[in-house]
C-alpha cells in the first residue's frame, strides 16, 4: 500500500510539473525512502515506462543540494515536510504530504536484554554494555526526533535522560539508512529509527 502511495503521488508530481511525459526524473530522496523508493522504480518503469532516477542522503543534505550546491532534481521527498518552508522553499514553491510514521526503537541483530527493553527501555539503553547509535541531529529529522523522544520521556520521569543517552552513544551517523544498517550487522544494539523503516528491513522493534 505504501509503494502505491508513493508511486501515486510521484506521477502526480509529475503531471502536474511537466507540459509532457518525461521518459525519466530525478528524485533526491531521503534516505528513510530507500525501502519503498527502491521498489517503486521497478513498478514505475514496468507500468508506466517512466525511469526514476533516486539519489538518497538525509533530509538536510537533500536540500543543500538545491540551495547550496546550485543542482537540480525533479523531485524532492524529505522526511519532515517542515524542511520545504524552512530550507527548500525558494526552490520548492509547492509539496504534497504523503504519509506519517512514528519513531520507534529499532533492535540491533545481536542486540542484549532485548526482552527487558520491551517494557523498559530506559534501563536498558543507560546501562554499560549496551551499544546505542543514533542520526545527527544537524543532519536527519530522525536525529532531532530522536532528542524530541528522549525530552518527553524527560517529562514522563526520566530526568536528564537526553544527556545521559547521548553520553551513551557509540555510533553518530549521517542519515538513517547508516543507522539500520548498523542494527542489521549487529554493530549497533539498539537506535531510534522509522517505524516503516523497521517494517520494509524486518528489523525488531519497541514502539
Amino acid at each position: 500500500m505504501q509503494k502505491r502511495i508513493i508511486l501515486a503521488a510521484i506521477l502526480l508530481a509529475v503531471a502536474l510539473s511537466c507540459a509532457k511525459k518525461p521518459e525519466k526524473i530525478t528524485v533526491f530522496a531521503a534516505a528513510a525512502y530507500i525501502p519503498v523508493l527502491e521498489a517503486v522504480r521497478h513498478d514505475s518503469l514496468a507500468e508506466t515506462g517512466l525511469a526514476i532516477l533516486p539519489e538518497y542522503s538525509g533530509s538536510h543534505a537533500a536540500c543543500r543540494k538545491l540551495t547550496e550546491l546550485g543542482r537540480s532534481c525533479d523531485i524532492l521527498m524529505l522526511a519532515d515536510s517542515e524542511l520545504f518552508k524552512t530550507l527548500a522553499s525558494e526552490r520548492c514553491p509547492w509539496w504534497i504530504d504523503i504519509a506519517s510514521d512514528e519513531m520507534v526503537i529499532g533492535v540491533g541483530r545481536l542486540a542484549k536484554y532485548t526482552d527487558e527493553a520491551e517494557t523498559d527501555w530506559i534501563s536498558v539503553l543507560l546501562r554499560d554494555d549496551v551499544r546505542l547509535a543514533r542520526v545527527d541531529e544537524n543532519l536527519g529529522p530522525a536525529g532531532y526526533r530522536t532528542l524530541l523522544t528522549w525530552k518527553l520521556a524527560e517529562i514522563n520521569g526520566a530526568p536528564a535522560l537526553s544527556e545521559r543517552l547521548k553520553a551513551k552513544t557509540v555510533k553518530l551517523v549521517d542519515d538513517v539508512s547508516r543507522l539500520t544498517a548498523l542494527l542489521k550487522t549487529g554493530d549497533a544494539d539498539y537506535g531510534f529509527v522509522y517505524r516503516s523503516i523497521c517494517i520494509t528491513q524486518d528489523i525488531r522493534y519497541i514502539e
